[in-house]
C-alpha cells in the first residue's frame, strides 16, 4: 500500500517594522551626530578666520615698520622731525626718483633729495609714506630738520596726502631717545561673522645714524 506524501508548504514570516520607539531613537542619536558636527565645524572656521585675520593684520604692520626702518636707516639723526601728536616723523633721503642713492663721488657724502614723511591718517587708518623734494634748497647738502626748510613749517603741516604704505592702522606712536626710535603700531579689524575685534600690536626699535 503506497502512501501518499503531502508536499511541504514554506512557511511566511511576516518582516517586523521599526517601531516609534526605535525610531525616535534613531532620530535623536541622528541628531546629536548633525549638532556634533556643526559645533566641530563652528570652532574650525572660527579659528581659521581669526588666524587669517590675525596674519593679514600681522602682515600691514609689519610692511609699515620695516618700510620705515629701511628708509630711515639711510638717513641722518640731524634730519629727523616728530609730529606733536607722535603719529608722524620727517628725515632727509638720498633716494632719487628711481630709487638710486646720490652721494658725492669726491666727498663720498650723501647728496639729498627729498624729506620722506611717515604718518598715520586716522580717519582712513593708512600709514601713509609722502616725499617732498629738496632741490636746489641747501639741505640737499646740510642735513637739517623740516623745520628748517622752505617755509619753515612744522613736520605736522606736511603730513597730508601721499601714497598708502599699509592700511587697518588706527594708532601709531613714535619717540626718539637716544638716537633711537621707537615705533609703536596698532592694526585692529572685525572678523568675518564676528563683532569681536581682533588685535595686533607691534613695537620696533631703529638705531638712526649721526
Amino acid at each position: 500500500m503506497r502512501v501518499a506524501k503531502s508536499a511541504s508548504r514554506p512557511t511566511c514570516v511576516p518582516e517586523r517594522g521599526f517601531t516609534l520607539a526605535e525610531m525616535l531613537v534613531a532620530s535623536a542619536v541622528s541628531g546629536l551626530l548633525l549638532l556634533t558636527l556643526f559645533f566641530i565645524y563652528r570652532i574650525c572656521a572660527s579659528a581659521w578666520m581669526k588666524g587669517d585675520t590675525q596674519t593679514r593684520l600681522r602682515q600691514s604692520a609689519m610692511v609699515a615698520s620695516e618700510k620705515l626702518s629701511r628708509d630711515l636707516e639711510r638717513s641722518v639723526y640731524d634730519s629727523v622731525s616728530i609730529s606733536a601728536d607722535r603719529r608722524g616723523m620727517s628725515f632727509l633721503s638720498a633716494l632719487d626718483a628711481n630709487g638710486q642713492f646720490q652721494f658725492n663721488i669726491a666727498s663720498q657724502e650723501p647728496i639729498w633729495q627729498s624729506y620722506l614723511i611717515y604718518y598715520l591718517d586716522t580717519p582712513s587708518r593708512e600709514f601713509r609714506r609722502r616725499a617732498v623734494s629738496v632741490a636746489g634748497a641747501p639741505q640737499q647738502s646740510v642735513a637739517g630738520p623740516i623745520e628748517n626748510f622752505g617755509p619753515s613749517q612744522p613736520v605736522d603741516t606736511y603730513m597730508v596726502g601721499g601714497q598708502a604704505v599699509a592700511h587697518g592702522l588706527d594708532f601709531c606712536e613714535l619717540t626718539v631717545v637716544n638716537k633711537l626710535l621707537r615705533l609703536k603700531l596698532r592694526a585692529q579689524q572685525k572678523r568675518y561673522g564676528s563683532e569681536r575685534l581682533e588685535v595686533f600690536e607691534l613695537e620696533t626699535v631703529t638705531n638712526l645714524r649721526n
